[in-house]
């Protein structure tokens, strides 16, 4: 259709309209969330605060917990002041088996988070059909009612021809005014038809924007 574009440059437009953008995101969260949990839990880490009350000492220090296909390991550092005011640097490191219940867990969360993508995979491919099929349709009415609008418009001036006609006719005495009074009222209906026409074709204009998802230009048009 002239002044809009073809169906095949609106489709492609398709990935504006709120539904297909919401799917879009919906399938890279669940994109980040499998992929953190095939990485695996990241480094936690924790500050140390602690008072000796047998020796009075006072200690600042971080702790760093790593949990990885069912193993724990534990870096802790602190810095430790004495009564006598000296200060003394510990470090240490545990790891801990947590057993088959943490690979167990981590992989039905894998699974989980691979079902999520699924189903996020397949929301978006039909958010992204049906935007197609109401663009696809709607173009078809825009084209539809603006072909209407140009036969309305060709009508509109044949009767507007006739009309004239017969009046040039009237003053010559070559026709009656039943003769006028009919032509005029023909170019009458067909001016009302070729309004209506035009209407169809706007409202038909404004649908595919909105199927398009073009919001920006339906404020302009309320405007």
């Amino acid at each position: 259709v002239a002044g809009i574009g073809s169906c095949e440059e609106l489709l492609g437009r398709a990935e504006q309209r709120p539904e297909v953008r919401q799917a879009l995101l919906s399938k890279r969260i669940s994109e980040e969330n499998l992929a953190a949990g095939r990485l695996g839990q990241p480094y936690e880490l924790k500050p140390l605060v602690s008072y000796d009350m047998s020796n009075g000492a006072f200690g600042l220090g971080l702790d760093m917990t790593k949990v990885k296909d069912g193993t724990t390991g534990s870096l802790s550092a602190s810095l430790r002041v004495e009564q006598s005011g000296q200060w003394s640097m510990h470090a240490s490191f545990a790891t801990s088996l947590g057993g088959a219940d943490s690979a167990i867990s981590r992989a039905v969360a894998i699974r989980n988070a691979e079902a999520e993508l699924r189903v996020a995979e397949s929301n978006l491919l039909q958010a992204r059909d049906d935007a197609h099929d109401k663009i696809r349709t709607s173009w078809a009415d825009v084209a539809a009612k603006a072909a209407r609008y140009d036969l309305q418009l060709a009508l509109l001036e044949r009767e507007l021809l006739n009309y004239t006609t017969v009046q040039a006719r009237a003053e010559l005495g070559g026709a009656t005014h039943a003769d006028v009074a009919e032509a005029q009222f023909a170019y009458v209906q067909a001016e009302a038809a070729a309004h209506r026409a035009l209407y169809d074709w706007q409202l038909a204009y404004v649908r595919l924007l909105a199927a398009v998802g073009d919001y920006e230009v339906l404020g302009q048009l309320e405007g």
